[in-house]
């Protein structure tokens, strides 16, 4: 095994990294919303987004100033793993269930408006 794909072999499986690719697997993010979600400064949020993206485990489009990532194909059989885990990971860990809620808060109910007489 090179160097490299040690390397993002240990990238995948850090837990801050499982958080993120759980997030995307729900369709593409901007990566202000995945650091909100994730209850972490944006500047680590971001150099966690690029480290990933460097090792191929998503994928990142431009748009204007806003920076949208999502979930990469799968590349490499530990990569595959990875993504078989991450629905057993939302399912199972209370952590990831936190994230999920903070990146989808529930809508607050409109409040009815009062008939007058």
């Amino acid at each position: 095994m090179g160097k490299k794909t040690r390397g993002s072999a240990k990238l995948l499986l850090l837990r801050s990294s499982l958080r993120l690719l759980a997030l995307l697997r729900h369709g593409e993010r901007k990566a202000g919303d995945l650091g909100r979600a994730l209850a972490v400064a944006q500047p680590n949020a971001s150099r966690q987004l690029r480290d990933l993206d460097r090792a191929g485990a998503i994928t990142l489009r431009k748009d204007g100033r806003e920076r949208w990532y999502s979930l990469a194909e799968a590349s490499t059989p530990l990569h595959q793993a990875v993504l078989d885990l991450l629905p057993h990971l939302e399912a199972d860990d209370a952590e990831f269930a936190k994230d999920r809620q903070r990146l989808h808060p529930p809508q607050k109910k409109a409040k009815k408006a009062v008939k007058q007489r």
